[in-house]
């Protein structure tokens, strides 16, 4: 059975191009990333994830890992 990619949408304190910086090392590094996006601007900026091994909990455990916080959208 083929394995279907999910999207998942976070807030975050991931606001500045550093923090970025950052989070790139280890969603790059991660072969059950397919896609991230950070959408620094706003009241709250917005991490955008899909993936086909991941749930929401490991991506939340992945960012808080690299000393950000994250929570589900």
């Amino acid at each position: 059975m083929e394995e279907r990619t999910r999207t998942f949408k976070f807030k975050t304190n991931i606001d500045c191009v550093p923090c970025i910086q950052q989070i790139r090392s280890v969603f790059d590094d991660s072969p059950g990333i397919d896609y991230w996006y950070v959408e620094p601007f706003g009241e709250e900026p917005e991490l955008t994830v899909s993936s086909q091994e991941l749930d929401a909990h490991s991506i939340i455990e992945m960012v808080h890992n690299a000393g950000y916080e994250a929570r589900r959208i």
